[in-house]
């Protein structure tokens, strides 16, 4: 079916051209940030904006975030919106009202089950099926949840099984549909809005092509437990069937292996949960075989299921976790404990334990709770971010910051809004649409924001790494003006401080001119960098914003 109907309003957004040698020809590749999605029925956009306002689980058996709350929502006595799950497994054998730790014993039942989601209603009744996804909002969201977790009187606290590692990450696809129609981004945006108009669904090019694919980089190798696919459901739903799910550690998304066979979504049903089961990889895509295809994809959620027992429940003595710390980092990152060994422009990091190239103090003797172990990024106690050593011989290039990516889930107040991802203790949202300083800092205000300050060089250095990777080659404002007397002051009306992230030949000094600083992204062959202009011209801008309390 040929949609010719499809039409976004928004900024103009660039196709980029890469060279694939393998392909022998160039190949489109759209990575750009999403627009914000203004979502006025929260129960009919299931995901979104939920996992961005979470709880972490208060479990004392298991230690490490492997469920999430989706919140508090309303139950049917005679018409479940999940189905019980009470009896039908002997660790949930016991009454529920007298159960210990109950939300841990139902997630372990659900989890056994390869399900999504589970709930716990009345002080720990366990609810939960294949199908709870897409039926847990059925009756709208409640206040009368416990917080304790364990729900209410007809009410079911939700829980989302899993980590979720491709939220945020970069995105890409084989075409882009007409400027300026839907952005690889716009599947890892935390939005699962089914609504192509909406402005968070991708888009490949219309008419269709052969073997049209999407794929999100990761950052690092994964084992994968499940991939969960939100399909476009304002019209032509079909054109996703069938399709097939790659994962591996090459770019090239459709030499890495597959996950099944064929295959196809119940197009009555917004999502399809797809198990991948110890399939390891960077990458993971979404391919349609075959010749004249359109793929859109409105989110797409890959999760590691697996996560390490401080307690096994001796019921289910096969049961086994992998803690979120070992994938991502909470907070500042003294407690990482996982295994990223590169640094954030690719360097490999030098061991610990040796003193080639670059000779240090960094002993676990003098360190001996930062985990110095192997060639691990590690956040020592002196630091403010996780770091390493690196190979290269080079004095310039003893030591880099790592990119480990920020655990999102957590409590509700740790959330950002719609549109934002998380960075650090920010919730940062880039915004392709081109604007003078004035106009973007208005904007970013209506939306609860202001324009993003990166005072440190931490989230200066996270700031600049995510406009080189999903801002494409465009400039972007930051929050920070020339206050009158030559000197710098940011959008709070707080002065520049020790801090500064200028390119080399930056700051300029002008008598004629109010100038404004934004990223250069064309200025520096690494990473933007900070530089000064007149606050008339238009760029694209950064908003930043506190998370949820």
């Amino acid at each position: 079916m040929v949609d010719n109907t499809d039409d976004e309003s928004g900024p103009r957004r660039l196709t980029y051209l890469v060279y694939v040698p393998s392909e022998k020809r160039p190949m489109a590749v759209v990575g750009l940030a999403s627009q914000p999605v203004v979502l006025t029925h929260v129960e009919k956009t299931r995901f979104d904006q939920l996992q961005r306002t979470t709880k972490q689980n208060t479990s004392k058996t298991h230690e490490g975030d492997c469920y999430q709350s989706l919140g508090c929502w309303k139950d049917n006595l005679t018409d479940r919106a999940i189905p019980t799950l009470e009896g039908t497994d002997p660790r949930l054998g016991d009454s529920y009202g007298a159960r210990s730790n109950p939300v841990e014993k139902c997630y372990q039942v659900a989890h056994s089950r390869g399900l999504t989601v589970f709930a716990v209603q009345d002080g720990g009744q366990c609810f939960g099926s294949a199908n709870g996804h897409n039926t847990f909002f059925k009756y709208g969201r409640s206040s009368a949840c416990g917080v304790d977790g364990e729900g209410g009187t007809s009410t079911n606290e939700v829980y989302l099984i899993g980590v979720n590692v491709a939220l945020g990450k970069p995105a890409f696809q084989t075409s882009h549909f007409r400027p300026p129609g839907g952005a690889a981004s716009r599947a890892v945006d935390g939005n699962t809005d089914p609504a192509y108009h909406h402005g968070s669904c991708t888009h490949t090019s219309n008419p269709g092509e052969t073997n049209p694919s999407w794929w999100v980089d990761l950052g690092q190798s994964y084992v994968i437990d499940r991939v969960l696919i939100f399909n476009r459901q304002d019209l032509c739903p079909e054109r996703i069937n069938p399709f097939n799910i790659h994962i591996g550690d090459s770019y090239h998304i459709s030499t890495n292996p597959r996950c099944g066979g064929d295959h196809y979504i119940n197009l009555n049903q917004p999502s399809i949960s797809v198990s991948c089961q110890g399939m390891k990889g960077r990458y993971v895509g979404v391919r349609l075989p075959g010749p004249y295809r359109i793929l859109t994809l409105c989110e797409v959620q890959v999760f590691l299921g697996r996560c390490a027992p401080k307690i096994l429940d001796n019921s289910a003595p096969n049961l086994y976790k992998i803690s979120s710390e070992l994938v991502c980092r909470m907070g500042d990152g003294a407690s990482y404990r996982g295994t990223v060994s590169k640094t954030e422009t690719g360097k490999t990091c030098q061991r610990w334990d040796s003193q080639t190239p670059h000779g240090h103090e960094y002993t676990t003797a003098k360190y001996p709770s930062s985990g110095l172990e192997e060639n691990y990024c590690r956040r020592t106690s002196d630091w403010t971010e996780v770091w390493c050593f690196t190979t290269d011989p080079m004095a310039s290039a003893r030591w880099e910051f790592c990119d480990v990516p920020v655990c999102v889930v957590g409590h509700k107040r740790h959330g950002c809004k719609g549109g934002y991802i998380r960075l650090g203790r920010h919730c940062i949202r880039l915004v392709p649409i081109p604007k003078s300083f004035v106009d973007a800092q208005l904007a970013c205000k209506a939306d609860g924001a202001t324009l993003a300050m990166p005072k440190t060089k931490e989230l200066d250095l996270a700031l600049r790494r995510l406009v080189k990777t999903s801002g494409g080659n465009y400039d972007h404002w930051i929050g920070m003006t020339e206050d009158g007397d030559v000197d710098w002051t940011w959008v709070d009306r707080t002065r520049l401080g020790h801090y500064r992230g200028w390119h080399p030949s930056e700051p300029r000094d002008s008598r004629w001119d109010s100038l404004c600083v934004h990223y250069w992204s064309s200025g520096h062959t690494i990473d933007p960098m900070w530089d000064d202009t007149k606050c008339s011209e238009k760029k694209w801008y950064i908003c930043q914003s506190r998370p949820h309390i």
